[in-house]
């Protein structure tokens, strides 16, 4: 048995499906990242609405709709999207799963 071959475990690859962290071009076109790694998000306290939802095309989608929007937040981990009246710079941490976006 010295010329056993070796087993290969090999891993079952899931279907790709969209990626919920990145939206699509279409939407990147309308939209700048604001986000800068480490820093993903506002002071809350200055945000329109806070609210969970599909995916973060709703998100954007919401504020487009709204002429007073001018920003937008997204956590991916939990579709929760914040929406703010003014532009606003991100000074608090992305928690690995925030990331803001400003009307361009």
């Amino acid at each position: 048995h010295a010329h056993e071959k070796p087993k290969v475990v090999t891993t079952p690859v899931s279907p790709v499906t969209p990626s919920v962290k990145e939206p699509s071009t279409l939407v990147t076109a309308h939209w700048k990242d604001v986000s800068t790694g480490r820093r993903c998000r506002c002071n809350e306290s200055r945000r329109s609405s806070g609210s969970k939802v599909p995916d973060i095309h709703v998100c954007m989608k919401q504020c487009a709709l709204d002429s007073s929007c001018q920003q937008i937040e997204f956590q991916s981990a939990t579709t929760w999207c914040n929406t703010y009246p003014a532009s606003c710079a991100v000074t608090e941490s992305c928690d690995g799963t925030w990331m803001a976006f400003r009307k361009k």
